[in-house]
Parts: C-alpha cells; sequence; structure tokens
C-alpha cells in the first residue's frame, strides 16, 4: 500500500471516528489513473461524472454508514 493511499485512509478514518461527518466526497480528473485508483481503494464509490473548469472529473463519495461495514 503506497504512502497517498494510508495517508487517505487515516483521513477518512479520523474524520469518521472524531467528527460528525457523515459523508465525504473526493474528484479526480478522469485521465489522472492513479488518483483514481487511490480513491477507489479506500471504499470511494463513483457518483457519477462532473465538469470543473470545462475538465472532466470523476465524482466518488463514502458514506460512514458504508465504511464502517
Amino acid at each position: 500500500m503506497g504512502y497517498t493511499t494510508q495517508a487517505v485512509q487515516a483521513t477518512i478514518k479520523y474524520l469518521f471516528e472524531h467528527t460528525k461527518v457523515e459523508e465525504l466526497n473526493a474528484v479526480a480528473l478522469t485521465h489522472n489513473l492513479p488518483s483514481n485508483k487511490v480513491i477507489q481503494k479506500c471504499g470511494f464509490d463513483l457518483v457519477n461524472r462532473i465538469e470543473i473548469d470545462n475538465e472532466p472529473y470523476n465524482h466518488y463519495k463514502i458514506r460512514r454508514s458504508q465504511w464502517i461495514q
């Protein structure tokens, strides 16, 4: 497991265990395959594709209830 994946997993764990956040969002450029892979490995689900400043992004979400399982 890479450093970025570990950092994202630690951030998710902290936010779900120490705050009242119920849902986290992540976005990554569609052509940025390493970022998309990290987000998916951390348990986020692809919601849809969005456009920001004329660039295509994948939009992901993970819910607290999904993470606990």
